[in-house]
């Protein structure tokens, strides 16, 4: 091995000497061009033989530094790099970076919290039947609901509303006005406002058996009729469709 190991290094640096490019010696000698580049770098044949990096030996002098500054938290090998540079060092970026893989190792990466519910789903987990939501959902609102008091807060009074209207119990609706307006809720309060507007009408669906659900039903029927002919036909064909539906 050491003769074969000086006779590549002679061979190499007589066609250097020659003038032949990397390219070319590595195509005589058939070498590949990690080998050729090896042999170049080493002055004399016993550089050339297996070792130490003279790269890694630089380092070696800088190894007290980098395990100070990697303790402190400083993981950017190429801030580092520039560091030791500064202080004398002549090696590559990559070889501070391959002295630094060990300790790479070793780090335990954090663990990125899981992302947050969108606003559909914490909107159909509050509006839900507890009885129609499956454990995951439940566990999910429950941690929502510790996480933001306001959502607490809205939860209850979103339940307790339907518990009166599914129930009709009417009786509760000024109790439940009371409780949404003296909380911190904007946008309950404005719902609050809108009902103590009609305060009769609703509390009467929230009390009595009858409904306009069939009514509306059909007001919303003969709209879409309406948008269906605009500018096709006049009021007869219109007045028959509604009639004959």
């Amino acid at each position: 091995m050491a003769v074969r190991t000086r006779e590549r290094h002679a061979a190499i640096h007589d066609l250097l000497a020659q003038g032949k490019t990397h390219t070319e010696i590595c195509k005589i000698l058939g070498l590949s061009d990690k080998t050729v580049r090896k042999f170049r770098r080493a002055t004399t044949a016993n550089q050339a033989f297996a070792g130490p990096r003279a790269s890694l030996k630089q380092i070696e002098r800088f190894a007290s530094y980098l395990l100070q500054r990697w303790n402190q938290v400083i993981h950017d090998g190429a801030v580092l790099h520039a560091e030791i540079v500064a202080q004398g060092y002549q090696g590559s970026s990559r070889s501070v970076r391959r002295y630094l893989q060990p300790l790479r190792a070793g780090i335990t990466r954090p663990q990125l919290p899981p992302p947050p519910p969108k606003v559909r789903e914490v909107t159909r987990w509050i509006t839900s039947h507890p009885d129609h939501l499956s454990e995951d959902d439940s566990a999910n609102l429950a941690q929502v609901k510790t996480r933001s008091p306001a959502l607490e807060q809205l939860s209850t009074h979103v339940t307790a509303f339907a518990e009166m209207l599914t129930g009709r119990h009417g009786d509760q609706l000024e109790d439940w006005l009371t409780a949404v307006e003296e909380d911190d809720l904007s946008h309950l309060h404005a719902f609050a406002h809108g009902i103590r507007r009609d305060h009769a009408a609703v509390l009467a669906g929230l009390t009595l058996p009858h409904s306009s659900g069939a009514v509306e039903g059909n007001v919303c029927r003969v709209k879409a009729l309406k948008r269906q002919m605009f500018g096709r036909a006049n009021l007869d064909p219109l007045r028959k469709r509604i009639l004959l539906a």
